[in-house]
């Protein structure tokens, strides 16, 4: 996230301030010193009581990334899936903000993975949904993205990867092409939509 100059401020919740420690201390490669960039906070609180203060509070995000456990883990993980809880994300959110969150893996768990799409779509016009293979857990990985404003499937390659280059974002993974194919689902899904 904070590889986008565009980017002014960057919250990050995490309800285990253990686990956020141990990732600074060993994990550099990954974190690549976002702990250190002033525009980055992190708030060691449940994202329950964090997302009930910030609309209190009357916060507006642009983006929120939820990067969570797995949908099928638990009661708890279920209700941060729940349609409630994407109906609050979606008032902290600015009128052209965004949500994407991780799903599970909709091959082997296809009932939670609905759960979620259909959580999200209960509350954002604007769904759309990805896969991505992630090399630390040896399995690919889904996510859901809602919007009121944006359509990340109307997105052209040649407008990804000008974006990119304005920006002068360098990346290991995603570009235009990667972006097209990201939006283009699995065979699996395309039969349960």
């Amino acid at each position: 996230v904070l590889k986008h100059k565009t980017v002014q401020r960057a919250v990050m919740v995490d309800i285990d301030g253990d686990v956020v420690e141990l990732s600074r201390r060993y994990l550099p490669e990954m974190h690549q010193g976002s702990f250190d960039d002033p525009r980055a906070r992190v708030v060691i609180e449940d994202g329950f009581v964090y997302v009930d203060n910030a609309l209190k509070a009357g916060d507006k995000y642009d983006v929120v990334i939820m990067d969570l456990t797995d949908p099928y883990g638990s009661d708890i993980a279920k209700q941060l899936y729940a349609p409630e809880f994407f109906q609050k994300i979606r008032q902290i959110l600015k009128d052209d903000g965004v949500v994407v969150t991780q799903a599970g893996n909709s091959f082997f768990f296809p009932d939670a993975y609905d759960m979620v799409l259909n959580g999200v779509r209960s509350v954002f016009p604007i769904v759309a949904e990805y896969e991505v293979w992630i090399p630390s857990f040896g399995y690919a990985v889904n996510y859901v993205l809602g919007s009121l404003r944006h359509d990340p499937a109307a997105l052209s390659a040649d407008e990804v990867d000008n974006r990119l280059k304005e920006r002068g974002i360098a990346t290991a993974f995603y570009s235009g092409r990667t972006h097209i194919g990201l939006m283009n689902l699995p065979i699996h899904r395309k039969r349960r939509v």
